[in-house]
């Protein structure tokens, strides 16, 4: 089953831009995140994720924004969640407050 929540990155590493082709449009962004479900307890994942240059530079500690993840291993399946209408960004950050 799937859960989701809201993730906070904790730390974070960014891969540099440069390879031996140049300069690259996309980097690998390693990060911890303390993520925050809509049901059950809190818990720390550590996960990559590759973002446009552009986007990897906005990256900040205490950035956040909504994940899914398998319920049967939440710490080792966190996914960020980039396609969600508004509206269900709003429940899932409603139901992680509540929870």
């Amino acid at each position: 089953m799937i859960g989701r929540g809201v993730g906070i990155v904790r730390a974070l590493d960014v891969e540099s831009p440069f390879d031996e082709n140049g300069i690259s449009d996309t980097v690998t962004a390693h990060l911890t995140l303390r993520v925050n479900p809509t049901q059950g307890p809190a818990f720390t994942a550590v996960l990559d994720a590759v973002y446009a240059l552009a986007d990897a530079e906005k990256l900040t500690v205490g950035s956040h924004g909504p994940v899914r993840y398998l319920r049967s291993d939440p710490e080792n399946t966190v996914g960020i969640e980039t396609r969600l209408p508004e509206l269900t960004v709003q429940q899932i950050y409603r139901a992680a407050a509540m929870n």
